[in-house]
């Protein structure tokens, strides 16, 4: 459904919290410390002082395109796997968000019993083990025969073949 109803599980919505977090850092709302508001600063060049201010002006004047926002995720994955424990939160709950949906696809599509590849493609299969353990787990919990593979293409190139492979066998 898109970044703005429903992108759970994506380097998207990765971002936006990670966005978010580091508004409520710079209003000391943020129940541990974290390093997202200095690292996010860094991401984007912004000084710290005028965080707010700036952050608005990038999100709303400017505004952030989806890849700057997607960008974000790596932040904060890079936190994530330095122990930084809200960017370690965001991160599960990313993954945990990916799973339902690959699990809700799967009930619908195949048996328990079934084997079945699941490919991996996006940004964040580069966060490696932190989005990819718990997707795996939580798969092979309920099929446990599912493989999984990582895709070698952007996944729009990847989607762009299975259409044009399924128009194909259509027409044959």
């Amino acid at each position: 459904m898109g970044s703005l109803l429903g992108d759970e599980g994506s380097a998207c919505a990765l971002g936006l919290l990670g966005l978010r977090v580091a508004v409520r850092a710079f209003e000391n709302l943020t129940p541990t410390p974290t390093s997202l508001l200095e690292a996010i600063c860094q991401y984007y060049g912004l000084v710290k002082e005028n965080f707010q201010r700036n952050l608005v002006y990038l999100a709303y004047q400017k505004p952030l395109s989806r890849t700057e926002i997607d960008g974000v995720a790596t932040v904060v994955t890079k936190l994530a796997g330095q122990g930084d424990p809200i960017a370690e939160r965001i991160t599960a709950k990313v993954a945990n968000d990916l799973s339902d949906l690959a699990l809700s696809t799967a009930r619908w599509l195949f048996s328990p019993t079934e084997a079945f590849d699941v490919v991996m493609a996006g940004g964040l299969v580069n966060a490696g083990d932190l989005i990819l353990i718990p997707f795996r787990r939580r798969l092979f919990e309920e099929f446990p025969k599912v493989v999984f593979q990582t895709g070698s293409e952007a996944p729009a190139v990847a989607l762009g073949r299975l259409a044009l492979h399924d128009i194909q066998e259509e027409t044959c």
